[in-house]
């Protein structure tokens, strides 16, 4: 399986820095720029990590609902920071897995050479397709840059959907006329969740209360009319 680039900026000071609230955390004996591991929530079976100092590979594995909704389960590696931090690492998932994510949005996608993200298109081409279906959002005038086309976001957004096209990735996009910021994005929002989720499967069972709450199961069938009661 082909690696991808994996860029953290401010997330990772924030997961960092909770890993002193850790009760305890997990350590190894070697684990190279890290202090320790450690699991998060309910996972049904324990992580580990390690780190082969020849090949400079990290090996953490672990089981749990990821970071999603309301679950929280998942195996990280830790080393307590302060200030700016930026890690760049090449990453590779073993295996198929149970639970893919496979659906992504990205409004005015930072896909640019901050720490060399001008490169995705390259990666996307020479890797193996993935399961993913894509809706990318941006506008022309999201931070040009004449004669700096690898900084350029609109261009390196139109880039990397080119790139997915061709590979043969579901894509959809929405190229508007706005800047760097999340107005076009937030109105055509609820579209991009349709297309994303077009073929999901529906109930059309009249007892199904999941099926036809908002976010709990209703008291009872709205459309039946109250119990008649004698007197």
């Amino acid at each position: 399986m082909q690696s991808h680039i994996l860029r953290i900026k401010a997330l990772l000071v924030l997961v960092l820095n909770c890993a002193s609230v850790l009760t305890p955390p997990l350590t190894a004996a070697d684990l190279g720029l890290f202090e320790g591991h450690a699991d998060i929530g309910a996972t049904k079976h324990a992580g580990s990590a390690g780190f082969n100092a020849v090949s400079r590979v990290y090996t953490v594995t672990g089981g749990g609902a990821n970071m999603w909704f309301t679950n929280d389960a998942f195996h990280f590696v830790w080393k307590q920071v302060s200030g700016d931090v930026t890690l760049a690492a090449d990453i590779t998932f073993e295996g198929k897995g149970v639970d893919p994510h496979r659906k992504v949005i990205t409004f005015v996608g930072s896909f640019t050479d901050i720490r060399g993200e001008y490169i995705y298109p390259e990666l996307v081409a020479e890797s193996e397709k993935k399961s993913i279906r894509i809706f990318m959002q941006d506008g022309r005038n999201d931070n040009r840059r004449p004669g700096r086309p690898n900084n350029d976001w609109f261009l390196q957004n139109v880039r990397l959907m080119q790139a997915l096209t061709k590979k043969g990735y579901e894509v959809n996009y929405a190229w508007g006329i706005g800047n760097h910021g999340q107005k076009q994005g937030g109105a055509i929002f609820p579209e991009m969740m349709r297309w994303l989720w077009r073929d999901q499967p529906v109930s059309t069972d009249p007892n199904d209360m999941v099926e036809r709450s908002l976010r709990h199961p209703p008291a009872r069938l709205t459309n039946q009319e109250p119990a008649a009661t004698s007197r």
